[in-house]
């Protein structure tokens, strides 16, 4: 799946082509996916009943941000993790 989002100099940026989650997807997968890990290695916007909800969410979790700089701070903590 393509990322709608990717970090330059630690500044996630919005790619053309954003991809949006209805809430109630990503409420689906919060529940489905429950207590398994995931990287967040992307993040869409959500939107309920076609309204931007300002919350940006995992794809393959569900899991909300609250702006993609949070997303992209977690993300970049957990790439340096990986390399100590």
């Amino acid at each position: 799946m393509m990322s709608n989002v990717q970090v330059y100099d630690g500044v996630a940026q919005e790619c053309e082509g954003a991809y949006r989650m209805e809430a109630k997807e990503a409420f689906r997968l919060r529940r489905e996916t429950f207590g398994k890990p995931c990287i967040h290695g992307a993040v869409e916007k959500e939107y309920a009943n076609g309204l931007d909800t300002g919350i940006w969410v995992c794809p393959k979790c569900g899991t909300e941000f609250g702006s993609r700089n949070v997303w992209a701070k977690i993300l970049r903590n957990q790439q340096q993790e990986v390399t100590l």
